[in-house]
């Protein structure tokens, strides 16, 4: 305690002084050079990876000249390092054959700010101009110190990514910052790819829908590009996808680059620009073109793929379904990552009519035809789609059935039995939980055909009671007929030979009459 009141004095002298000192006294001290930090995607430097770094403009800097001294401006000494690097700069900013200063020049990349593909493409034709120049630093820890004021250009050589992170711009120091900042921190993202897959029903896109049989189920794919180095080599890109059993795939894939819009780039020639290999139930298709996948990477282009595959008789049934799955493989170097697979689904149902008697112990019937009608769309027309008749065990089974609104109805009875003078109609839908089908709300990635088989399923409903969803989703309706028993009908054979059987009696009973009678008349007399 007595030391803290010996200090006081002390103190309040000190404070007396610092008052009288003016304030330029404690002018700021800007930064000559700087650090920076280069963190991968978690967030921790990056010592996994080597990085070179380029001076493209050299610069000074304007500052406010109170706290906290904020940069304001670059200024001269200002000056663009080399002309392979001023050509590629006055074509990222459309100077055309204009006189500028390099003073100028700079200040119109301001232009690019916002412009992630504009900056994306000068940072790759300055790297293409970098050629032989040697690196104004390195770094093999992530770590760069001593870089003076200027615009730099960082390249990533060797990294623990399949794609190597693209060329990254850098201003040194940071304009809005104070100058008495010297670090700086730069998060690295390796370039990567990824692919979405989809159902095509007219122009909508689906990750669910419901078919029949015989059905054609069209696809998409639709793929990004990671952004290459233009120095990279050995680089791979391709699409795998693969049909569950219930598919057979159609031999109509086509292959194209969209730019992010959608609109068509180029469409893709087979042994040109890509090798397809297929089976049965599977297809590979890669691009061999390494200078086209930089450019459409740079330009953040798209590879579409359109394809299409039938439902066929080996398809499964009910509730649970047909996927179809594709996955991306890329990388650079001999180093590839592979994404996660994308999965899409088809549903089908099938109806199976059981034909019985009424009797107590019911008898199964064969013989008996059905057909089955589909309301056309938009109208109250039924269309037939399909015809079976029961078999011995009385059975007909209908496999054209999909979503909507449909009519049973007998047309051939089984021998000895009423025909049917009414129809069954029902309609039947399908969902995926509480969302109809089609529907985009599936969430199937890095889930293949298998998983997607296991853990997705459908459930239909009836709008009859006569047609039942079993277990398995599957329908059945028991339909069951009337013996038909015939009475005698007026003028036919059966009145005919009633009428002769009656006469003969008469003329019987007569005979008889008229025998008893004299045997009678004879006994009396007697």
């Amino acid at each position: 305690m007595k030391f803290f009141k010996r200090l006081a004095p002390v103190v309040l002298v000190l404070i007396l002084v610092l008052a009288m000192v003016p304030t330029s006294a404690f002018a700021c001290t800007p930064c000559t050079t700087y650090t920076v930090q280069m963190k991968d995607s978690t967030g921790t430097q990056n010592v996994s990876a080597s990085f070179s770094a380029y001076k493209i403009i050299a610069w000074d800097i304007n500052y406010a000249t109170t706290s906290p001294y904020t940069i304001t401006s670059y200024k001269a000494p200002l000056a663009i390092q080399s002309d392979a690097y001023r050509s590629v700069i006055r074509t990222a900013v459309g100077a055309g054959s204009a006189t500028l200063t390099d003073t100028q020049l700079v200040g119109m990349l301001s232009s690019l700010d916002g412009d992630a593909s504009k900056s994306a493409a000068l940072g790759a034709s300055l790297q293409g101009a970098v050629g032989t120049t040697a690196p104004t630093a390195t770094t093999t820890t992530g770590y760069f110190s001593g870089l003076e004021r200027g615009y730099y250009l960082i390249i990533q050589n060797t990294g623990s990514g399949a794609v190597l992170a693209k060329p990254i711009l850098v201003a040194i120091p940071v304009l809005g910052v104070s100058a008495e900042n010297c670090g700086k921190t730069i998060n690295v993202k390796s370039s990567t790819a990824n692919i979405e897959k989809k159902i095509v029903i007219g122009s909508a896109l689906y990750d669910s829908s419901t078919a029949a049989v015989g059905d054609t189920v069209n696809y998409q794919s639709l793929s990004t590009f990671p952004t290459f180095a233009t120095t990279a080599t050995n680089i791979v890109y391709y699409v795998d996808d693969t049909f569950s059993a219930g598919l057979t795939p159609n031999d109509d894939i086509v292959a194209k680059i969209v730019t992010s819009a959608g609109a068509t780039v180029k469409t893709l020639v087979e042994g040109t620009d890509y090798t397809l290999t297929s089976t049965a139930s599977t297809f590979k298709l890669e691009l061999t073109n390494q200078d086209d996948i930089k450019t459409w990477g740079n330009a953040g282009n798209k590879l579409l793929l359109t394809y299409s595959a039938v439902i066929n008789q080996s398809a499964t049934y009910g509730s649970t379904g047909n996927p179809n799955s594709t996955k991306l493989t890329f990388g650079e170097g001999g180093k590839t990552a592979t994404t996660d697979e994308d999965t899409v689904i088809s549903y089908i149902v099938k109806l199976v009519v059981l034909k019985n008697d009424n009797a107590a112990t019911p008898v199964k019937l064969a013989g008996a035809t059905f057909t089955l009608s589909k309301k056309d769309s938009g109208t109250a027309t039924y269309t037939v789609i399909e015809t079976q008749t029961t078999d011995a065990n009385g059975q007909a089974v209908f496999t054209k059935l999909s979503q909507g609104d449909y009519r049973l109805t007998e047309t051939v009875a089984p021998t000895g039995y009423k025909l049917l003078t009414t129809s069954t109609d029902f309609t039947i839908t399908a969902k995926n939980g509480t969302v109809t089908i089609p529907n985009t709300s599936i969430l199937q990635t890095n889930i293949g055909n298998a998983a997607a088989i296991a853990n997705f399923k459908a459930t239909w409903t009836s709008s009859n009671a006569a047609v039942v969803v079993g277990a398995d989703g599957n329908l059945s309706a028991t339909i069951v007929n009337e013996p038909d028993v015939h009475l005698p009908g007026t003028g036919g054979i059966g009145t005919t030979i009633f009428t002769v059987s009656g006469i003969l009696l008469l003329l019987l009973a007569s005979v008889l009459f008229v025998v008893y009678n004299k045997k009678h008349k004879k006994s009396e007399n007697n």
